[in-house]
Formats: structure tokens, C-alpha cells, sequence
């Protein structure tokens, strides 16, 4: 079976292309999820279309997403497809033909699509039906996906002209599935999708009048969905040794906690470790709220069990923070990130080394201060500014390394010739 070229004579019939001479303006973008519907891609997506509509002058940026009930009206979102089968994808796709944009972005995986294999034919139909339209496809996950949904993800990848990838490894591991595909993948890093409030004294203590916090007490926070693999256990296990140093010190747990991980392991192993009253449970927030828990922390503590990726957004926004952090190191090379300078590293899984570094922080302001700082010059490297303008030069082809990623190498130990990657490759 052979598919017609995409802008051959076959393209420009009438039921596929539309009007003759529709001019193409402006950007789409697709996304199974959008605020206020819970998910981290469509965080994302609301970042991204808010930067590229402030950088796209006078073009029209908008979205295409699921329908979400109770979400307020917004003339740029369209919130037209019920679920992401075959007929919710065509429903997408005869908008984008209407607006006829210049170029689309969708965003992959999200959890708005669910598991149906469709959304993969949306590239093909851009395609083979709309010449000239440049398709870029930000890949979220891909290593840790089954088979079928590599397959899946894979069928759709074929028809994108750019593949941005959100950790560089996902380069190799997409390549493995189609050689050829790596040469269109370019790293765009994710950014922070809770954005920095400005929290008052008053707000401020607020916050510790309810939790009962003493105005000296260390508060030690956790921020991101609490489930299996995010190492809360171990991070309970080192706050306990902490805490022995320091009584007063308190654990703050932001974000959504799955309630059978609750009751049958995390309940549990505070009663051991005799804790119930050293943990805060804040639970979901809006934004704002986390923003002023974060003006109470005094560390950030993220023990990823598999250890950091450029893709973690509780990292993002605890740098967005300027809050000390300690994580796990990271699984790829990293080399903005150095151990001392901008963030404390420790080995996964070791929970009494966590707590040494928990304590020698405490104990150094000195330390909180550098940390502090270098966080400011670390976030350069991943705001959304620096991440909308790499998308821009993607869809004006120019050349891959960008502003956003320059200012990361000029970050990097050793100087300005260390790329965010570790590996250039052309269109």
C-alpha cells in the first residue's frame, strides 16, 4: 500500500485540503488535558500556550482539548472532544482545518486521550490532508510504556516532522523502535507548572497559626502526587533520623495522595516510626497555596527512587522557589546540576545518607544561602520564556540549539561548550 505524498497532487482535492489558497496562520496545539482538568501535561500545556501567546505576537495561538464541564469559557480553548476515539480525533482534526494553522503541537501522552489508539492517526491525517502544516509532538514518557503504547506512540511519531523530547535519553530509546526517528528529535526541558506567588508575612503566618508551626521550626517539604515510587517511605524513615536532631521540625506533604497508599502504607510507618504528629497532610492546593507553603519550607526533599530527570516538575517548581533541595542523582548526565553548588545529591534508596545531608543543611546557613542562589541561575535554564522560544525555532527551522539552551551550558561545571544534551543532531 502506498500513501499519497503529503502535498502531492492527490492533497489538494477539495474534501481533504479545504479552500484553495486558505491562507495558514497561527499555532495549534492538542492536548487530552487542560486546567482544570488534574494532570501534569496539561499543566504543561497551559504554560506553553500562555508563554507562546505572549511570543507569537500577532498570531493566534490556540488549544484543542477535551471537554471538561464547569471549566471557564475561553475563545482559544476548545473544549469540543468527549473521548479520544476515532470520531473524537476527526472532531479535532476538522477544527484544525477550519483555523488552518501554520503549525500544530500535540502534546504525548496525556491522560485525557485514556488508552485509545486513535490519537496516533491525528499526525497522519495533518499530514497527508494539510500541506505545508508543521507537526511537532512533545514526548512526556515513552521508556516505561508497554509495547502496545510504544506502538502507538510510535505510529504517530512517523507523520511529526520534530519530536521534542523532555529527557534526552528518550532519544535512544525511540531510536531503538525506528532508527531514523532520532534525527528529528530535539530536548525542549519541561518547566515549573506552579507558578511563584508573592505570600505576605501575614499569609505567611497564617499558614503556621493552622498547622501550629513554632516560627522557628524547620519545615521539611515534599511536593507532587504521593504513590508508590516517589520514595516517601524513605523519606519518612530519613525525616525520623532528622528529627532527632531537630524535635521541632516538621514533614509537609503538597499534593494528592492516593488513598489505599495512605491507609495501608504511609498510616502505618508513621506509627512506627512515631511521627503522627511531626507530618502537615496539606493535601491538593491551588496555586497559590502552594506557592505560600513553599515560602514556609526551609528544604525541599525529593527522593525520587528512580532518581531525577529534567522531566520532574516537583523539581521545577522547588527551583522556581529558590527553596534548598535535596534529590536523588540524576540517571542521566546532568551536568548543570553539581552536588554543593545548586542542589544536595544523594544515592537512591539510601535513607540515612538523606538524613545526613537533611541535617547538614539545617545546620549550615551558609549553605541554604548558596543553594538559594544557584537555584535562581539554575532556573534559567528551564523557564518557560526560554522553552516557548526553542518551540518558535523549531517551527521556523532554525538552527536546534537555542537561547534557552545556551544559558543552561553557560550554567554547567566547566563552562559554556556543555549542551543540555550531550548530542546534536540535524533535521
Amino acid at each position: 500500500m502506498r500513501f499519497p505524498r503529503p502535498g502531492g497532487p492527490k492533497a489538494d482535492a477539495p474534501w481533504i485540503a479545504g479552500p484553495r489558497g486558505t491562507p495558514r496562520t497561527g499555532i495549534g496545539m492538542v492536548s487530552g488535558s487542560y486546567p482544570p482538568m488534574r494532570d501534569g501535561v496539561g499543566d504543561y500545556a497551559r504554560r506553553l500556550f500562555e508563554e507562546l501567546t505572549r511570543q507569537a505576537g500577532a498570531e493566534t495561538v490556540f488549544v484543542v482539548t477535551t471537554v471538561c464541564p464547569g471549566s471557564e469559557p475561553d475563545p482559544r480553548v476548545h473544549r469540543i472532544v468527549g473521548k479520544w476515539n476515532l470520531p473524537g480525533v476527526m472532531r479535532a482534526f476538522f477544527l484544525l482545518r477550519r483555523l488552518a494553522p501554520r503549525a500544530v503541537l500535540v502534546e504525548y501522552p496525556a491522560h485525557g486521550y485514556g488508552r485509545h489508539p486513535a490519537i496516533a492517526f491525528l499526525p497522519w491525517l495533518i499530514r497527508l490532508s494539510m500541506p505545508g502544516v508543521k507537526i511537532v509532538m512533545t514526548v512526556h514518557e515513552f521508556p516505561s510504556h508497554s509495547v502496545l503504547q510504544k506502538l502507538r506512540g510510535v505510529f504517530g511519531f512517523l507523520m511529526c516532522h520534530r519530536l521534542a523530547i523532555v529527557v534526552p535519553r528518550y532519544r535512544e530509546a525511540i531510536g531503538r523502535w525506528v532508527p531514523w526517528l532520532k534525527r528529528r528529535t530535539v530536548f525542549i526541558p519541561v518547566g515549573a507548572t506552579v507558578a511563584r506567588h508573592a505570600a505576605g508575612e501575614e499569609v505567611l503566618a497564617a499558614l503556621r497559626v493552622r498547622h501550629g508551626l513554632p516560627s522557628d521550626a524547620p519545615v521539611v517539604t515534599y511536593f507532587g502526587v504521593l504513590r508508590p515510587g516517589k520514595g516517601i517511605e524513605l523519606l519518612m524513615e530519613a525525616f525520623a533520623r532528622f528529627r532527632m536532631a531537630y524535635p521541632s521540625a516538621r514533614l509537609l506533604l503538597i499534593g494528592h495522595a492516593l488513598d489505599s497508599f495512605r491507609r495501608d502504607r504511609l498510616v502505618p510507618l508513621l506509627g512506627r516510626l512515631r511521627l503522627e504528629e511531626g507530618v502537615l497532610w496539606a493535601g491538593r492546593c491551588a496555586e497559590e497555596e502552594i506557592s505560600a507553603y513553599f515560602g514556609l519550607t526551609t528544604m525541599c526533599v525529593l527522593p525520587f527512587t528512580d532518581g531525577f530527570t529534567p522531566r520532574r516538575t516537583s523539581f521545577m517548581a522547588a527551583l522556581e522557589h529558590e527553596v534548598p533541595i535535596i534529590t536523588t542523582r540524576p540517571i542521566d548526565p546532568f551536568p548543570q546540576m553539581a552536588h554543593g553548588e545548586n542542589a544536595l545529591l544523594v544515592e537512591p534508596g539510601d535513607a540515612e545518607a538523606l538524613a545526613r545531608q537533611m541535617v547538614e543543611l539545617q545546620g549550615s546557613p551558609a549553605l541554604q544561602a548558596r543553594l538559594r542562589s544557584n537555584a535562581a541561575r539554575l532556573r534559567a535554564c528551564f523557564s518557560w520564556p526560554g522553552i516557548a522560544r526553542q518551540f518558535l525555532e523549531v517551527l521556523e527551522e532554525r538552527p536546534q540549539e537555542s537561547a534557552g539552551t545556551r544559558v543552561c551550558a553557560s550554567q554547567a561545571p566547566g563552562g559554556p561548550d556543555r549542551s543540555l544534551d550531550g548530542e546534536e543532531e540535524g533535521p
